[in-house]
């Protein structure tokens, strides 16, 4: 379907226009008592069905707390009544003065109705007390990814930038990627007049809130400004929104590991069936299901994913898995998944370790001269290419390797591995086996 145009002010066409535009033969019922909100119906394969639009101000329309990406907890919207606020002749470029006002710029929407939902903080709108749906405590809140009250992803008429700072570079390359993206995208919005697809949301009370289409909402802020109407897809009913969410988000590529879980844990919730039904439905190849399966049975591993490799990709998250009740499965048939959880904690824990003592390390040489840093890189002895890992049968190692701290035991020196990668972990492990085997 060709998207509408962005619409705005009184040359707006209505969208009872669009339609005779779009499908001429179509017939357009009334929806409600406004011309621009119709129903278009036309017969497909012997089969009608309706589409319907609502026309609704941008502010008047939520993120949806089932949307699984980090980059939705992060997103402030800034109203129109700042932006036109600012003057070129204070002498402060529109990012300082809008930071200036940051007081004044609501926290992200998302993590507003957790805490409402907890009680950190009493929830209002302009229609009365916020109804907060009984399920968002079963949802995951990011608020300790950013400062609430001053940091943020900052998004409104003409204007999107972040101040978050953070010490993962994983973390700074997402947010920089997203700012970019709905800057271009906004532009080119403001050129070309046209979405390629029309987000869609539902009615929650007061409110309207996103089924799908986060991202484009995004783009029509930074396009339109948070006053504007634009036409929204209406759905009926807001069933299996978990499974839509992930059918829409799967096409995309900008998810991590972490996001990824989250979405397949949910999804397969919503669809409440068998393996297999869960794989036709979600469009799930069987040996990936497997791989992710563990996830979906025991929530308790995201969680440990979420703490200590929340930007790790899902092949490296899946493998450790797989590393760790591969070493279980050697000592006992069938070990439990209180086991296999306090296993895969312990090597999660270690990685982000070794990677913050990596990271520390790397802060420090970066404060040293060339020379210092050669000299430094001169003096390493060459390590074995480590590649074939084999899991020793032994228990006693096998207890070493897997449930207790290698600081304790192990003489190697991890500046000779490079723990940022899959590669150089798996050297690692290998040199430990191979240590235990001297």
């Amino acid at each position: 379907m060709t998207s509408p145009k962005l619409r705005k002010g009184r040359g707006r066409a209505s969208l009872h226009d669009f339609l005779e535009e779009e499908v001429p033969k179509a017939e357009v019922q009334s929806a409600t008592s406004t011309d621009d909100n119709s129903v278009r119906s036309h017969k497909k394969h012997d089969s009608a069905f309706k589409i319907r639009f609502e026309t609704l101000p941008l502010r008047d329309v939520r993120l949806n707390y089932k949307n699984k990406r980090l980059i939705t907890q992060m997103v402030r919207f800034i109203p129109d009544e700042i932006i036109e606020a600012y003057e070129e002749s204070s002498g402060l470029t529109i990012e300082e003065f809008i930071k200036s006002k940051v007081k004044d710029i609501p926290i992200n929407k998302i993590i507003h109705q957790h805490h409402v939902a907890s009680g950190k903080i009493k929830g209002s709108t302009r229609g009365g007390k916020q109804a907060i749906d009984s399920d968002i405590s079963n949802y995951p809140c990011h608020d300790d990814l950013y400062d609430l009250e001053d940091e943020g992803i900052f998004i409104g008429k003409g204007i999107c930038f972040s101040n978050i700072k953070s010490s993962n570079d994983e973390v700074n390359n997402l947010i920089e990627t997203f700012v970019e993206k709905v800057r271009l995208t906004g532009e080119s919005l403001s050129i070309t007049q046209e979405l390629t697809e029309i987000p869609a949301v539902f009615k929650t009370g007061a409110m309207h809130t996103l089924a799908y289409g986060h991202q484009r909402y995004c783009y029509l802020v930074y396009s339109l400004g948070l006053n504007e109407p634009y036409y929204f897809i209406l759905k009926t009913n807001n069933e299996h929104q978990d499974r839509t969410i992930y059918l829409e988000n799967n096409t995309k590529t900008t998810e991590g590991g972490y996001e990824q879980l989250l979405s397949f844990y949910f999804a397969a919730k919503d669809t409440n069936g068998s393996s297999d039904e869960i794989m036709k439905t979600l469009s799930i190849k069987r040996s990936y299901f497997f791989k992710i399966k563990p996830f979906i049975d025991d929530f308790r591993l995201i969680n440990v994913v979420k703490q200590y490799g929340i930007h790790e990709s899902l092949h490296h998250i899946t493998e450790q898995y797989r590393v760790v009740k591969q070493a279980l499965t050697a000592l006992e048939t069938s070990p439990s998944k209180d086991k296999i959880l306090e296993a895969f904690e312990n090597k999660m824990r270690f990685e982000s370790s070794a990677n913050s003592i990596d990271i520390s390390e790397e802060t420090n040489s970066s404060e040293h001269n060339e020379d210092t840093k050669q000299s430094k890189k001169a003096s390493k002895p060459k390590v074995k290419s480590y590649l074939p890992i084999k899991i020793p049968k032994e228990e006693d190692k096998i207890q070493k390797l897997f449930f207790q701290d290698v600081r304790e035991w192990s003489e190697l020196d991890i500046d000779n591995f490079d723990l940022k990668t899959d590669k150089g972990l798996k050297k690692y492990l290998a040199a430990l086996v191979d240590e235990l085997s001297e």
